[in-house]
C-alpha cells in the first residue's frame, strides 16, 4: 500500500479500486475455499490446519544472497554519496599529501618525529569523521524499508545487517587504495616501499571501515540522525584525544587511562 501511494499520481482511491476488481473476487474465493478445506468433514474428523516451520518464505542463505545484491545495487544508484566519497579521497590525500611532503623520510629531531606524526594522525582523523558524517543518513532513510520489511518478514534482520556492511567493502577498499596511493608517496618520499605503503593502507582501511560500521550503528540505534551524528562525533573526538597523540600515554591521568585503551586511533597509530 505505501508503495502504490508513491507511486500513483492520481487521486484515485487505490483501496476502493482493489475492493471493486476481478483480482480482489478472485481472491475472496481462494480464501473461501481453504476455508472449507480446513472445516471438518462430515464424519466430524479433524482436518490438520496447514503449519509452516519458519515465519520466512526461503532460507536464510537465499535471503543473504538477495539482500547483498539488492544492497549492492542501491549503494550503485546512490552517486551523491560514493561518487563523492571516491572525489574525496583523491582530493584529501593529495592535499595531506601536498602539507606534509616529505614528512616521513629522514626523521633525526624530536620536530621532525612530531610532523611526521602529525601528518599521519590528520590523515587518518578527517577521513574517517567524513565517513562518519556521510553514511549516517544513508542508513537513516534505509531504516524506513528495513521496518516495513521486517514487519511482513521479508528478510531475517540477520541477512539485511550483513547486506549493510557487505555492500560498503567495495567502496571502502576502492576508497582507501585511492587515498593511500595519494597520500603516502608524497608523505614518504624516498623511504616509500611497497610493505610500508601496504601496512599504511591496510591501518588506513580499518580505521575508515570502522568508524563507517559505528556510523551504521548509531544510525539504526539512535532515534534520530541529529542524535547519531553527535554521538559519534562526540566519541571520535575522545579518540582523537586520548589516542597518545595530543597528549602522551604517560600524561594521560589514570582515570582517564581506559579512553586511551579503548582507543581504535591509537591501535591504528601504533600499526602504522
Amino acid at each position: 500500500a505505501w508503495m502504490l501511494d508513491v507511486l500513483n499520481d492520481s487521486q484515485a482511491d487505490l483501496a476502493l479500486a482493489y475492493a471493486t476488481s476481478d483480482l480482489a473476487a478472485a481472491n475472496e474465493a481462494a480464501v473461501a475455499l481453504h476455508l472449507a478445506a480446513n472445516q471438518p468433514l462430515p464424519d466430524g474428523t479433524q482436518v490438520a490446519k496447514l503449519r509452516f516451520d519458519t515465519p520466512y518464505a526461503t532460507t536464510l542463505s537465499h535471503m543473504t544472497r538477495v539482500s547483498v545484491v539488492r544492497a549492492l545495487r542501491t549503494y550503485w544508484r546512490q552517486p551523491e554519496y560514493n561518487a563523492s566519497r571516491i572525489a574525496f579521497a583523491a582530493a584529501s590525500g593529495l592535499l595531506f599529501g601536498s602539507l606534509w611532503r616529505g614528512a616521513g623520510e629522514d626523521v633525526t629531531s624530536q620536530a621532525e618525529l612530531g610532523s611526521a606524526m602529525g601528518g599521519v594522525f590528520i590523515a587518518l582523523m578527517f577521513p574517517g569523521i567524513v565517513n562518519y558524517i556521510t553514511v549516517v543518513p544513508v542508513i537513516t532513510q534505509q531504516r524506513v524499508v528495513y521496518y516495513r520489511e521486517r514487519a511482513s518478514r521479508t528478510y531475517v534482520p540477520t541477512a539485511y545487517f550483513f547486506a549493510m556492511c557487505m555492500s560498503e567493502l567495495p567502496f571502502l577498499v576502492l576508497t582507501a587504495a585511492l587515498f593511500s596511493v595519494c597520500f603516502y608517496p608524497l608523505y614518504a618520499m624516498s623511504e616509500l616501499t611497497f610493505a610500508k605503503w601496504a601496512q599504511f593502507f591496510l591501518m588506513f582501511l580499518l580505521y575508515t571501515t570502522s568508524a563507517t560500521f559505528f556510523g551504521q550503528m548509531t544510525s539504526i540505534l539512535a532515534p534520530s540522525p541529529i542524535i547519531a551524528t553527535g554521538a559519534g562525533i562526540g566519541v571520535l573526538t575522545l579518540w582523537g584525544n586520548f589516542c597518545g597523540y595530543m597528549q602522551p600515554e604517560p600524561l594521560i591521568p589514570s582515570y582517564w587511562k581506559f579512553l586511551h585503551y579503548f582507543n581504535l586511533v591509537r591501535w591504528v597509530l601504533e600499526g602504522i
